[in-house]
């Protein structure tokens, strides 16, 4: 594992690091290497204070693209692509109903614009939707991944999601003729970002 951080050239001892408050640039290298982790130097932070904190909160608040940039890495959930109630499928979006470890964070509900990692090694973009479907009345928070022009069968499949950018909120729509309008406003808006 490899952790990006930044080589200030004179540590102030008020910055600490982590549970266990280490004080200077040496304590966080020999900290890295009794845990096998190798740091890589960047040239500066992310304006403000980055802390796990900071990022679960901007996570909380759909804002992947402040995560990103404490992380210096786009959000990512891995999981397990499982049987749905294939509603998706029904209207023209079939989704992979993905299963994430429950210690995980998951961000807030809404549209996500995300890149998948597909099982081929291949990156494609797609929609993430996070939620409890209010249109279709489902009552159990999902995440549906729509990967736009794919068939593929991705049942039993081992998926990594880059979370790039918040598109909306979740919505009740009054039909599913709506709420197809919207998914296809959706996919155009991965293609012209």
């Amino acid at each position: 594992m490899t952790i990006a951080v930044s080589r200030f050239s004179s540590w102030d001892t008020t910055i600490v690091f982590g549970s266990d408050r280490l004080t200077s640039f040496a304590d966080y290298e020999q900290a890295a290497q009794q845990a096998g982790v190798q740091l890589m130097p960047i040239d500066r932070a992310p304006e403000g204070a980055v802390s796990s904190s900071a990022i679960r909160r901007a996570l909380m608040q759909g804002d992947c693209e402040a995560a990103a940039a404490m992380l210096t890495r786009p959000y990512s959930l891995r999981g397990c692509v499982v049987h749905g109630r294939a509603i998706g499928r029904a209207i023209g979006f079939p989704t992979a109903n993905m299963e994430v470890d429950a210690d995980k964070l998951i961000p807030a509900d809404g549209v996500y614009a995300v890149r998948v990692h597909m099982p081929d090694g291949e990156t494609k973009p797609a929609l993430l939707n996070i939620g409890a479907n209010p249109t279709v009345e489902a009552s159990e928070r999902t995440l549906e991944l729509h990967i736009p022009d794919y068939s593929g069968d991705l049942y039993g499949a081992s998926l990594r999601v880059e979370l790039l950018r918040f598109l909306r909120p979740e919505t009740r729509f009054d039909s599913l003729e709506q709420l197809r309008r919207q998914i296809q406003r959706d996919i155009q808006s991965l293609t012209n970002n």
